[in-house]
């Protein structure tokens, strides 16, 4: 039988050990510096971004359906259409380019160049907008029966395309970073200002994942691999600012009673 180490000799190596463990924490908190706002993380989506459209879903919309309740986010990539063309008389006084942007209705030219007036010796030759009312009355026409039309339906395009977009860059990383790459979905908005620093992170976070149906197109927003897995994040949090421990138990109670039914409300 080994003979005890003496007492003075035990506390040196329990001190020892308290103060690698000491050290290797404090280095393990400058490797992964504690994001205090939601706005450091790398890509964010907000589903209050998810246009209530029919190419998207979300249970955050307060509905779920039916053989769908493992989906917490869908959307369906869309398909853009073109500007409808102008009448031919009137596109030699539009600029093409004016016609793709939605958000402002294009203008004519006042003037443009008169056919047949390019040749080097002479004096280019204008034509006035004004002396053309039958081409103004021809775009007016265009504008209000076709292009409103148009840019009403591609502005609600732009803003399915915005979320798609946020959530597909997601999906790229999740598949090229793998096990290294965290995707959560964050519950319970902390946004707390103490004397030490200011706090707009979620407190409760989810397990996630990105899937794509590539028939479709469509990009799901689901559970982890290992399910939900939901959990209380206090590490940005000083010591003193988080709860008790009898509080996380209980907590952590309450999560294991909820498991992956995280949009459940009933």
């Amino acid at each position: 039988m080994a003979d005890k180490l003496p007492i003075a000799q035990d506390d040196t190596i329990r001190n020892r050990a308290m103060g690698l463990f000491t050290y290797l924490k404090k280095l393990a908190e400058l490797r992964s510096k504690p994001i205090y706002k939601i706005d450091e993380y790398e890509k964010i989506i907000w589903f209050s971004e998810v246009p209530k459209e029919k190419e998207c879903f979300t249970p955050a919309w307060g509905e779920t359906k039916t053989g769908q309740e493992e989906i917490w986010l869908g959307i369906r990539k869309v398909n853009f259409i073109k500007p409808p063309s102008a009448p031919p008389k009137v596109l030699p006084w539009v600029n093409e380019q004016d016609l793709f942007n939605s958000d402002d209705i294009p203008k004519l030219q006042e003037k443009i160049l008169a056919p047949n007036s390019e040749d080097a010796n002479q004096q280019p030759q204008y034509m006035e907008l004004s002396n053309y009312p039958d081409i103004s009355e021809q775009w007016e026409r265009y504008i209000d029966e076709k292009w409103l039309q148009w840019a009403v339906e591609n502005e609600r395009l732009l803003k399915i395309q915005d979320v798609y977009s946020k959530l597909h860059a997601i999906y790229q990383l999740q598949k090229t970073l793998g096990e290294t790459y965290e995707l959560v979905v964050g519950f319970g908005l902390l946004s707390w200002k103490t004397p030490s620093n200011t706090y707009r992170r979620h407190l409760i976070v989810a397990q996630a994942s990105v899937e794509l149906d590539t028939k479709k197109g469509t990009l799901f927003l689901k559970q982890g691999a290992e399910g939900a897995k939901l959990n209380l994040e206090q590490d940005m949090l000083d010591i003193q600012e988080r709860c008790s421990v009898d509080i996380y138990n209980t907590i952590k109670e309450q999560f294991s009673e909820i498991g992956d039914e995280v949009w459940n409300t009933s």
